[in-house]
């Protein structure tokens, strides 16, 4: 799973997610561009976003 190393932030380079975690409240530290051009949202890793992760994850499974 990506949030379990011990990095403090984490890299999302799909828009789709990014604004998934924009609609959850979770603010991003930076956006930019990476080395081959391609633009990422940095997010600081908090409970906050582990819960919206697995929210993403489990974002098509029928609720049970």
């Amino acid at each position: 799973m990506i949030l379990e190393n011990d990095n403090k932030y984490i890299f999302i380079y799909n828009p789709v997610q990014a604004e998934f975690y924009f609609s959850k409240g979770i603010t991003p530290m930076k956006v930019g561009k990476g080395s081959k051009g391609d633009v990422f949202v940095q997010f600081l890793k908090t409970d906050d976003l582990k819960s919206a992760f697995t929210e993403w994850c489990n974002r098509w499974r029928p609720m049970a």
